[in-house]
Order: C-alpha cells, then sequence, then structure tokens
C-alpha cells in the first residue's frame, strides 16, 4: 500500500514539475507560459488558480494599468538618478540613460516578472528605507502608459500613471530584477556592480 501511495505521489509532483495540467498551459512558479498575453483579462474565470496572480495585480493596480502592463505595446528601460529631479525625467527623477525599447521575448520575460503573485509581499507593512529607484521602465498600450520605479536598495517597486500611484515590496525577485537589469545594460559600471 506505502509504494502505490507513493507513486502517485511522485506521478503527481512530476506531472506538477514539468507543467503537465488538463488545460495543456505551462505553469511555471505561478506564471502562466504558452498563453496569449494579450487575450489574457478576456473571459477569465476570476476563480481559477490559473490567474490567481494576474487577479491580484489586477486588483492591486486596477483593471486599466494591470491591461496596460499585459498587453503593452512597447516596454522602454530607463536607468535614473535616484536624488536628481532635473532635466530629462522619467516620473520625476533625472534620466541616467535611457534603453532600447525591448524585444517581444524580452517584455514576455519582464511581464511575467511583475505579473507574478509571488514576486510581491501584498502585505500593510512598510519598510525604513528611503525610496532611490535606480530603473525605470515604461508600459506603452496606445496612449495608455504606467511607468514601474524600482528601488533596489528597498526592494520595493512604484507604480506611477494616470491616478495612479502605489508601490509593493519585490523582496523574493530581488535576484530576478538585477539579473533582469544586467541583460537590459550589459556594460554600465554602476549596473555591474549592484548585487
Amino acid at each position: 500500500m506505502k509504494i502505490i501511495v507513493l507513486n502517485i505521489l511522485f506521478l503527481g509532483i512530476s506531472f506538477y514539475q514539468t507543467g503537465w495540467t488538463n488545460s495543456n498551459l505551462l505553469f511555471r512558479d505561478n506564471i502562466i507560459v504558452g498563453i496569449n498575453h494579450n487575450d489574457i483579462f478576456e473571459n477569465t474565470d476570476s476563480t481559477s488558480e490559473v490567474f490567481k496572480g494576474y487577479n491580484k495585480l489586477r486588483h492591486f493596480l486596477g483593471t486599466n494599468a494591470s491591461k496596460t502592463i499585459i498587453q503593452a505595446e512597447q516596454v522602454t528601460p530607463f536607468l535614473l538618478y535616484p536624488f536628481k529631479h532635473d532635466g530629462d525625467t522619467f516620473a520625476g527623477y533625472t534620466v541616467r540613460k535611457k534603453g532600447v525599447s525591448l524585444t517581444q521575448n524580452e517584455v514576455i520575460s519582464l511581464k511575467e516578472i511583475i505579473c507574478s503573485d509571488r514576486n510581491y509581499a501584498f502585505d500593510n507593512l512598510m519598510k525604513n528605507c528611503t525610496f532611490t529607484p535606480i530603473l525605470g521602465l515604461e508600459f506603452k498600450k496606445g496612449t495608455q502608459i504606467v511607468q514601474v520605479l524600482i528601488c533596489l536598495d528597498c526592494d520595493v517597486w512604484r507604480f506611477v500613471g494616470n491616478d495612479l500611484n502605489k508601490e509593493e515590496d519585490f523582496d523574493v525577485a530581488h535576484g530576478l530584477i538585477i539579473n533582469y537589469l544586467r541583460q537590459m545594460f550589459p556594460t554600465d559600471t554602476i549596473v555591474k556592480q549592484i548585487h
């Protein structure tokens, strides 16, 4: 009997780790891969575990901002001076360097980081930390824009847009954000020193 139970348990774990589901979607850390991200909010069952991370983001940011991020036609990264607020600015912070628009694959990977509910604390705790963003991301869909300011000292990202100014912790995603930052700005000397 123990062998049968262990085999069933092993088989269930194997299916979970390989991403097998009856809907032919591949899951990786609560991220949906293999779907059309542009259709993510169409005909969505709000009780489905599949859309749990996206629904939390939508609840946190609101439908319009979430759709702008998910359906963004263009995403542009910016390196920022965290203590300067003059000249060419991004959400009020001086731009140090504007990156090139991200490729489709880079955008999908970035959206998966931002939309995974595992990368948010979603709590009522406040960090005792001065918000000093060094990275900005602009998500653009038509005339809709959502800007994301990222502070790696505090592990907090701030979402700014039309009637939007919210921030949340991303401690779990710290390493993912640093790796992504290094991919976007591989030759920048300051970025190379960030840990």
